[in-house]
């Protein structure tokens, strides 16, 4: 069966004040924009996530990848803003961290007769 899921909460759940640590799934910018997802901008604005590996950044979601203020994404709405920052919240003191269960071990060889 898959693991259960994530409760809420947790998802959106960070501790560092600069937002580095932030993996929750807002995908909208302080000032309502939708943000571009990440791939896409690697296409469209020629710029490299792969240099930032450790940022998470997944699907449009608002992350921290370097230097900034905030949490942010590019938006999709270019020729308004090409890039804000996201309300995610303030840190919480701790988080607590939800792992899928380990995968049970395989199958040991067949017994001998």
């Amino acid at each position: 069966p898959p693991p259960p899921p994530i409760p809420p909460s947790a998802r959106e759940c960070f501790a560092l004040t600069d937002f580095s640590d932030y993996r929750g799934r807002r995908n909208t910018t302080t000032w309502g924009y939708t943000c571009l997802p990440w791939a896409q901008a690697a296409e469209d604005r020629g710029w490299a996530p792969g240099a930032y590996a450790h940022a998470g950044l997944q699907a449009n979601y608002c992350r921290r990848p370097y230097g900034m203020r905030c949490a942010w994404c590019f938006t999709v709405e270019r020729h308004k803003r090409d890039w804000d920052c996201c309300d995610v919240g303030s840190p919480a003191e701790a988080c607590e961290r939800f792992e899928p269960p380990p995968s049970p071990p395989p199958p040991g060889p067949p017994a001998s007769p």
